[in-house]
């Protein structure tokens, strides 16, 4: 791959990542709105009212896994973008910073040692928001 596609892979990596903090947000949201109305709803009910509640506290349940599933997507992907950003200012061999990259992950015990190309880590990224999106929506129906 040229230095220019790896240039674009890695700006779309970036955007990415961005792009998933603000999913994180509006799911954070939500996940805090429920958490508050869980909390504090059952104060506001009378015992009549409290009893019937059961299957609004199981879907308020489902919105804060789903956000907390979120989060954790959320997390991932505010790890690779300054990895990625920094990779796009920093034109230099692809193949050996990738090596590089891949060795302190295994060092650290992050990530099995398993070179992959650029553009395998971007689908990754692409993967890693999708799911932070489907969180997000089901947490929105939910709502």
């Amino acid at each position: 791959m040229t230095n220019e596609n790896n240039a674009a892979l890695l700006a779309v990596g970036v955007a990415l990542c961005a792009s998933g903090r603000r999913v994180d947000a509006w799911s954070r949201m939500l996940t805090g709105v429920t958490l508050l109305l869980l909390l504090f709803l059952p104060l506001a009910l009378d015992k009549d009212e409290a009893e019937a509640a059961p299957p609004g506290m199981a879907l308020a349940g489902l919105i804060i896994a789903f956000g907390f599933c979120q989060m954790y997507y959320a997390l991932r992907l505010a790890f690779d973008r300054p990895v990625f950003a920094h990779w796009l200012r920093q034109p230099e061999d692809d193949a050996a910073r990738l090596a590089a990259f891949d060795a302190a992950l295994a060092q650290l015990d992050l990530r099995r040692p398993a070179p992959r190309p650029l553009a395998e880590r971007i689908l990754g990224v692409r993967r890693l928001f999708r799911r932070q999106l489907l969180c997000l929506a089901v947490q929105r129906t939910e709502d």
